[in-house]
C-alpha cells in the first residue's frame, strides 16, 4: 500500500503468525527461568549468515507432523519436565523453521512477481500454515491434559493452559475456511502481478470480487468460533488493543472536524509537486539512513551495521518487484529483513527509515512480538527521529524530507482513518448486499467525508489498498501509533536528545503490550485526547 507514498508496509503474514507471540514468549521464559544449558537450547539453530547464504528449502510437513504427534504423546503422558521442555524447544524450532521458510519464499516472490517457482513455494507454505497452527494448539491441549501441567506453568506462565482445556477451534471446518482464505490471498497477489499499471476499472473487475470473497470467508470464520461481529473477531484474533471499535467513533469524528479541513488545504499547497520533482537513488537513500543511525548511536547504530553487514535489505528498484515495502523477522537466522520497492524520490528516505524502525525493534529484542500498534510506533518513530539526526545527502533534501513527513503525517491521520471507516462498513455487508457495487458506494461516501475530493479520487481505488486484502483492520494502527511518534518528535524538538533517549528505550520493547499502556508508562499522552493539539501543530509547521 502506497497511498500516502511513504507508509507502504506490507505485513502479509500478520494473520498467519498469531501463534508466534506464544512461541517467543515461552522461548524467553525458558531462557530466563532455566540454566545455561537450556538457554543454549533456546538459541540453537540460529546462525549469522548474510542473506545471500540463506537458502529456502520446502518445509517437510510429514516430519513436522511426526514431531508434533510425538510432542503431544509426550506431553500427555510424561512427568519429566526437563524432557518436555527439550521437546518443546524442538517443536518451537521446527515452527520457527516453517515460518522462516515461508518468509523467505515471500521475499523471493516479492523480489520478482513473475518468479513462478517462488510463487508456488509461497502458496505451498501458506497452504500449510493452518496445519502448523493446528499442531501447535493440539500440543498445548496435550500439555494441559498431562500430568506435568502444574509444574509447566512456571515456564509457560500462570494460567497459560486455562485456554487449552476445551475443544480446539482448529476443527476440520475452521481449517478448511482458513485454507480457503489463504488461497484467496494468494490469488490476490497473483492478480496484482498481472495488473501492473492497470486502470481502476480493470482493478475493480479483477480484484474487487476477491475482497468480496475474503470478507465473506472471514465472516464465516468468525461465525465458526462463535462471533456475531466479524470485526470483533478479527481484532481479537490479530491485535492486542486496549480500545474497541466503539471507542474510535468520537476519534474519527474529531479527525473529520479538525484535520480534514487542513488536509484539503495541504493537498492544494503544491508541496507534493515540489518534493517529488527530484530523483534519488539507492546511494542517497543509504546515505540518509546511515548518517542518521551514526548520529543516533547506541542500538540504532548497531542495528544499521547489522543490516548492512549481513545484506538484510533490498531497496533497489525492479520492474518485477512487489509494489510495496515491509520488514519481516527470519527467526531461524535471527535476522530481520527489509524490503522496499522504491519510487526513487525523496519519499524513499522515509520509507526506508520506517521499515528500519521495525528492523531495529526486532534486532534489539531478538525477534519482537509487540502489538501491531506498538510496532507502528517503532517505524513511524524512526521516521521522525531520522529527520532530527540525518546529515546527508544535503540541507535542501533534509528540509524537503521534514516537510514531506509532516504533510504525510497529516495524511496518515486522515487517509488511514478513512480506510478504517471504509473497512468497518464493508464488513457489515452480508449476503446479497456484499457486492463490489456496494463497496464502491461505501468508498464514495468515505471519500467525501474525509476530503479526498481535494486530491481527486476514483470510487474503486479501494482495490489498491493491500491491507484490505492481507491484514483486515490493520490500518487504524497507523493513526494511533503515528500520534505517539509525533509526540516523540515534539519531545525531541523541545529538548535535544530527550525524544531520542525515550525512543532508544522503546525500541527494546519485546512484550505484547497495548499501545495505550506503553504510552502511559512512557509518560506520553493517549492519542484520543490530542486531536486539537495535533491540528495546531500542523497549522504551525505546514503554514496551514
Amino acid at each position: 500500500m502506497k497511498q500516502t507514498k511513504i507508509l507502504a508496509i506490507l505485513l502479509a503474514l500478520a494473520l498467519l503468525l498469531t501463534g508466534c507471540a506464544q512461541l517467543v514468549d515461552l522461548t524467553q521464559r525458558l531462557a530466563e527461568n532455566r540454566d545455561e544449558q537450556l538457554k543454549q537450547l533456546a538459541r540453537q539453530g540460529k546462525t549469522r549468515e548474510p542473506f545471500s547464504q540463506m537458502t529456502y528449502t520446502r518445509p517437510d510437513m510429514e516430519a513436522f507432523q511426526a514431531l508434533a504427534e510425538e510432542s503431544c504423546r509426550l506431553g500427555q503422558t510424561s512427568e519429566d519436565v526437563d524432557q518436555i521442555l527439550e521437546q518443546t524447544t524442538q517443536l518451537y524450532e521446527a515452527y520457527d523453521r516453517f515460518y522462516t521458510m515461508l518468509s523467505l519464499a515471500d521475499i523471493y516472490y516479492c523480489k520478482d512477481l513473475s518468479n513462478a517457482e517462488a510463487q508456488a513455494e509461497y502458496e505451498f507454505c501458506t497452504g500449510q500454515s493452518g496445519q502448523v497452527e493446528q499442531a501447535l494448539e493440539a500440543y498445548y491441549q496435550a500439555l494441559a491434559q498431562g500430568p506435568a501441567v502444574e509444574e509447566l506453568e512456571e515456564y509457560f506462565g500462570e494460567g497459560f493452559f486455562d485456554g487449552y482445556t476445551g475443544e480446539s477451534q482448529w476443527d476440520a471446518a475452521f481449517l478448511d475456511l482458513w485454507n480457503q482464505e489463504q488461497e484467496a490471498v494468494a490469488r490476490y497477489y497473483e492478480a496484482m502481478n498481472q495488473l501492473a499499471d492497470a486502470s481502476y476499472e480493470d482493478m475493480e473487475k479483477n480484484l474487487g470480487p476477491i475482497l468480496v470473497e475474503l470478507i465473506g470467508l472471514r465472516q464465516e470464520l468468525a461465525a465458526q468460533v462463535g462471533y456475531d461481529d466479524c470485526e470483533e473477531f478479527l481484532w481479537d484474533w490479530s491485535y492486542n488493543r486496549a480500545y474497541t471499535p466503539q471507542d474510535l467513533d468520537a476519534y474519527l469524528q474529531e479527525i473529520q472536524q479538525e484535520l480534514v479541513p487542513l488536509y484539503r488545504k495541504m493537498q492544494t499547497s503544491g508541496l507534493y509537486d515540489e518534493v517529488y520533482r527530484q530523483r534519488y537513488g539507492e546511494s542517497q537513500c543509504l546515505a540518509y539512513l546511515s548518517s542518521a543511525a551514526e548520529a543516533m548511536g547506541g542500538g540504532i547504530q548497531e542495528a544499521y551495521e547489522e543490516m548492512t553487514a549481513r545484506e538484510l535489505y533490498d531497496i533497489a528498484p525492479g520492474a518485477g518487484k512487489y509494489e510495496g515495502s515491509f520488514e519481516v523477522y527470519l527467526a531461524s537466522y535471527d535476522a530481520p529483513y527489509v524490503f522496499l520497492n522504491p519510487y526513487q524520490d525523496i519519499s524513499d528516505f522515509l520509507s526506508f527509515s520506517h521499515e528500519f524502525g521495525h528492523f531495529t525493534n526486532d534486532y534489539l529484542a531478538g525477534g519482537s512480538y509487540v502489538s501491531t500498534d506498538v510496532a507502528e510506533l517503532m517505524s513511524q518513530g524512526m521516521e521522525f527521529m531520522s529527520l532530527c539526526y540525518a546529515k546527508e545527502p544535503g540541507e535542501e533534501e533534509l528540509d524537503m524530507a521534514r516537510r514531506l513527513r509532516l504533510a504525510d503525517s497529516l495524511g496518515v491521520y486522515v487517509e488511514q482513518a478513512a480506510y478504517y471507516s471504509f473497512e468497518r462498513q464493508a464488513y457489515r455487508l452480508t449476503g446479497e448486499d456484499l457486492t463490489v457495487e456496494n463497496l464502491n458506494s461505501i468508498y464514495r461516501q468515505v471519500a467525501q467525508d474525509f476530503g479526498f475530493d481535494s486530491v481527486g479520487w476514483q470510487e474503486a481505488e479501494w482495490t489498491g489498498v493491500t491491507h484490505f486484502y492481507t491484514n483486515p483492520f490493520y490500518v487504524i494502527s497507523y493513526v494511533v501509533s503515528g500520534d505517539g511518534a509525533m509526540q516523540l518528535y515534539q519531545l525531541e524538538l523541545e529538548e535535544a536528545g530527550a525524544g531520542l533517549e525515550l525512543f532508544q528505550e522503546l525500541l527494546k520493547t519485546d512484550e505484547d503490550i497495548p499501545l495505550l499502556s506503553l504510552l502511559e508508562q512512557s509518560g506520553l499522552e493517549s492519542p484520543f485526547d490530542r486531536i486539537p493539539q495535533v491540528a495546531a501543530t500542523f497549522r504551525e509547521e505546514l503554514g496551514l
